[in-house]
């Protein structure tokens, strides 16, 4: 025994007796971590399984997030009121300054859905009911007989004839009526108002929870909501950032549409979407305010630049710039209209700009050039020098400013069309003036008010003025366009 003992010392008994079932402390220490491993791996699985199944959420806790799995989530079409301009479900905002016809936009917008028709490139579809809250319009004086001039269904329109705020019982309020009237058009003239004196409209944590309640509003009920804001006075140039208030009112709707009028044509107005989240933005849609009314003209060049240089002043210092220039190149006389053209462009006055210039400071254009050869010589540009000449009060700068006014006039209303031709008729016969009548008065008294009105002066031709009516009348170079404009100038005394 000894022998194989020391062959095989392993086998050597041991000199105390150790149970088998006994754990050391490294033992015990890898026990507990491998059961760790156990049940950390076990919640993997059970992870993975509720995953699989499509769960939500993995702890049935109430401060949990809801989370969708976007395999869930079906894709929807977004349908329109207007499009791409309008989406039904989402919300639109509506930015101009005062004045430039933002109210009539929304009820001719509202005129259209209460038709069924006459949306600019929308087909026609069913009638649909129609709620607006305008805090600045009056109802029975203003917003009715808007609605009437444009043929509206009042029956389909709902005015908010309270006193309403956006906040919790506001919502409610508001939410109930539309789930009882059902309209498929919310208006809201001006959104600032409806906000509550409490609400920092500069901040974004104060306006953010309100645009979201309008969103989930439009979502529920699938209605456009149409909200108005102002512009701020210059400082930004990029459209987004001009309404007033914080951005992320522009950043809440998926659809921002300008109104405003073209910075060297006050008549020229349009509606330029300058935001589109939805589908690409559509062209920019003319309108006129005229005889009362509002007309859609359709597509126009418009553009935001051009809207907003006008407010920011670029335009009026680029005019006033190229009349200084004008006065400048042509103070020593007639200047050929080639090298006027070639002059300004050197430094960086466009043609359009000079010619608006030209036309406000009068500029007298003549042909020189051999009598009877066609295409002979070519045009001058010269200062009206002799308007200094025609009366011995035209030397203020009022005089010369009543000419570009009443030049500007002549333009505007020299058309024969614009006038009705049986209301005012031409003198009898040069001389005899007392035979005729201008707006129903005979013409002395009409020249009496002439005069004492301080009246502008005619460009009868290139370079002649004239002032006194009673000499124009008896003028036989007078013409009906002439007649006219006085009726136009007495109208608006």
């Amino acid at each position: 025994m000894g022998k194989i003992a020391e062959e095989h010392p392993v086998l050597e008994a041991p000199t105390e007796k150790v149970s088998p079932f006994a754990f050391t402390e490294s033992d015990e220490k890898e026990c507990k971590e491998q059961k760790l491993r156990d049940y950390r791996q076990k919640i993997n699985a059970k992870s993975i399984e509720k995953q699989r199944k499509g769960k939500e959420h993995l702890w049935d806790d109430a401060t949990s997030l809801t989370l969708r799995c976007m395999k869930d989530v079906p894709a929807e079409d977004v349908m329109w009121l207007w499009h791409p301009y309008i989406a039904l479900g989402k919300l639109t905002l509506l930015e101009g300054d005062p004045g430039i016809g933002k109210s009539w936009i929304t009820l001719a917008i509202a005129t259209a859905v209460s038709l069924g028709r006459g949306l600019p490139g929308q087909a026609t579809g069913k009638p649909h009911n129609v709620m607006l809250a305008s805090a600045e319009d009056g109802l029975g004086d203003t917003i009715r007989p808007r609605l009437n001039t444009m043929g509206a269904d009042v029956a389909h329109v709902y005015a908010i004839d309270d006193a309403i705020t956006l906040n919790d019982e506001g919502f409610t309020r508001l939410e109930n009526s539309i789930g009882q009237e059902k309209p498929k058009l919310l208006i809201i003239d001006p959104l600032v108002a409806y906000l509550g004196c409490g609400v920092d409209i500069h901040r974004a944590n104060e306006t953010r929870s309100i645009m979201a309640r309008l969103a989930k509003l439009a979502e529920n009920h699938q209605l456009a909501v149409l909200a108005v804001r102002h512009l701020t006075k210059g400082g930004q140039n990029k459209a987004i950032y001009r309404g007033i208030g914080s951005i992320d009112f522009t950043a809440a709707c998926r659809s921002v549409l300008l109104a405003g009028c073209d910075a060297e044509d006050q008549a020229s107005r349009a509606l330029v979407h300058i935001k589109s989240n939805l589908a690409p933005a559509g062209p920019s849609v003319g309108y006129e305010l005229r005889d009362g009314g509002f007309y859609w003209t359709g597509e126009s060049s418009l553009t935001a630049a051009q809207i907003l240089a006008a407010d920011n002043g670029a335009v009026g210092s680029e005019l006033d710039e190229a009349a200084t220039f004008l006065r400048d190149e042509l103070a020593d006389g007639p200047v050929p209209g080639k090298d006027v053209y070639r002059a300004a462009e050197s430094i960086g006055i466009s043609k359009r700009t000079l010619e608006r210039a030209k036309s406000q400071i009068s500029v007298i254009t003549r042909r020189m050039g051999e009598k009877g050869k066609r295409g002979g010589g070519g045009w001058t540009w010269n200062l009206p020098v002799d308007l200094h000449r025609q009366d011995g009060d035209l030397n203020d700068a009022g005089s010369e400013n009543d000419l570009h006014r009443q030049d500007r006039q002549l333009r505007k209303f020299g058309d024969v069309n614009n006038f009705e031709a049986n209301n005012l008729s031409k003198p009898a016969a040069p001389g005899d003036v007392n035979q005729a009548s201008i707006l129903g008065m005979p013409v002395d008294r009409v020249i009496e008010i002439w005069r004492s009105k301080k009246s502008p002066m005619f460009a009868l031709r290139p370079g002649e003025y004239c002032r006194d009516l009673e000499k124009l009348l008896k003028n036989p170079d007078c013409q009906e366009l002439h007649l006219k404009a006085v009726r136009a100038w007495l109208d608006h005394l």
